[in-house]
C-alpha cells in the first residue's frame, strides 16, 4: 500500500509540474497517468523543461540515456521512473 500511495503523490507533483509547464487550458484538471505526452502538446524541447523540472522537485539526475521522450509515452511511465529513481536512491 505505501507504494501506491508513493505513486500516486509522484503523480500528483507530476502533473502539478507538466500543468505549470505546458498549457494544457481546460485539459489541466483531467490529467491522468494513462495520457499520452505527445497528445497532450509535449515535445522534446518542452520534455527537457519537464526533466529539469522534475529533477529539481525529486532531487534525483535523469540518466543521459532515459532524457529520450520515446521512453515515456505517457504519464505513468514518467511517475514509475521517478518511483524506481527514488527507491534506488533510499537504498544508497
Amino acid at each position: 500500500m505505501e507504494n501506491y500511495e508513493d505513486k500516486y503523490g509522484i503523480e500528483k507533483k507530476l502533473i502539478k509540474i507538466l500543468s505549470e509547464n505546458v498549457k494544457f487550458g481546460d485539459q489541466a484538471g483531467n490529467l491522468s497517468s494513462k495520457d499520452n505526452l505527445e497528445v497532450l502538446g509535449i515535445n522534446s524541447v518542452s520534455f527537457i523543461k519537464i526533466a529539469v523540472e522534475i529533477e529539481n522537485e525529486f532531487g534525483f539526475e535523469f540518466e543521459d540515456e532515459d532524457l529520450n521522450m520515446e521512453k515515456f509515452p505517457n504519464i505513468g511511465t514518467i511517475v514509475e521512473y521517478v518511483n524506481t529513481r527514488q527507491l534506488s536512491k533510499d537504498d544508497i
